[in-house]
């Protein structure tokens, strides 16, 4: 069967056995290749159209479960244009904070992409909930321009930017065949509390002193500097969990590290 499709609009093609035990139906283009094709939690094959053009969908017997021939109905449906786009050059711009912007992952494997504008030194993290299913099963993927991924995890995403610009977020299901709606925020954590090189490092107010920190982010390094004697042994201890120290010379020559304390001694 064939249909002409819009441009950007999202279309669900289903079949519903009559007599016949089961039937498939997948949704192909102009070549024959096959663009939607249900999943193993959807009765439907959706997806959205890259170009307005003339799309076919294949109805397929499916003998597993009892006879191969008998009637069915097909239907096709046009459920309008995507929420949100697919690319960095349709991506949905959103404001930094609450309230979270509303979304729907339209057919299995659908992915929406929003952008932020982003300011020099700051951390960003993006959570996406979804809102019916599996609450933890949303990917959350922070790109740049270029669309080079620059954090990506499950539920939640973050990053610290060195220059002011354009971000941008994807969201999609981890396990590709969830449809239904979700939401997704962006909130500027601020700058970080301690430098990430030696060159920013934060002055300790002496031995025996300690100062609070936050890794914002998985990967954040926090650098601190102290004057000591020479020639002596030092302890240098983190507080937190699972939490790697690292000591290193004024010339950037490491001491020592690991968990979570760390004895080294100074030279002349």
């Amino acid at each position: 069967f064939s249909f002409s499709a819009t441009e950007g609009h999202v279309y669900r093609g289903t079949c519903t056995r009559g007599t016949i035990s089961s039937c498939i139906g997948r949704v192909k283009d102009g070549s024959g290749n096959v663009v939607a094709a249900p999943s193993y939690s959807t009765a439907s094959a959706a997806f959205a159209a890259p170009i307005s053009a003339t799309y076919y969908f294949e109805v397929q017997s499916d003998n597993s479960y009892g006879p191969a021939a008998g009637s069915y109905s097909w239907l096709i449906e046009d459920r309008g244009p995507e929420d949100h786009g697919s690319t960095l050059a349709s991506a949905t711009p959103i404001a930094i904070g609450p309230p979270a912007t509303s979304g729907t992952f339209d057919f299995a494997g659908d992915r929406d992409v929003f952008s932020f504008e982003a300011v020099a030194g700051h951390i960003y993290m993006a959570t996406c909930t979804e809102t019916t299913g599996y609450s933890y099963s949303c990917l959350v993927t922070i790109k740049d321009g270029s669309g080079t991924s620059l954090a990506s995890d499950t539920l939640r995403a973050a990053y610290e930017t060195n220059s002011s610009k354009t971000l941008f977020v994807e969201a999609r299901d981890y396990y590709g065949d969830y449809v239904g709606g979700y939401t997704i925020q962006v909130d500027d954590l601020g700058p970080d509390d301690h430098a990430d090189t030696s060159q920013g490092a934060t002055a300790l107010p002496g031995l025996g002193s300690s100062v609070d920190g936050t890794l914002e982010v998985w990967g954040d390094w926090d650098y601190f500097s102290i004057s000591l004697a020479a020639s002596t042994t030092y302890t240098a201890e983190a507080f937190g969990n699972y939490l790697e120290v690292a000591v290193y010379s004024a010339s950037g020559s490491l001491l020592s590290s690991g968990f979570p304390s760390q004895m080294f001694s100074t030279t002349n």
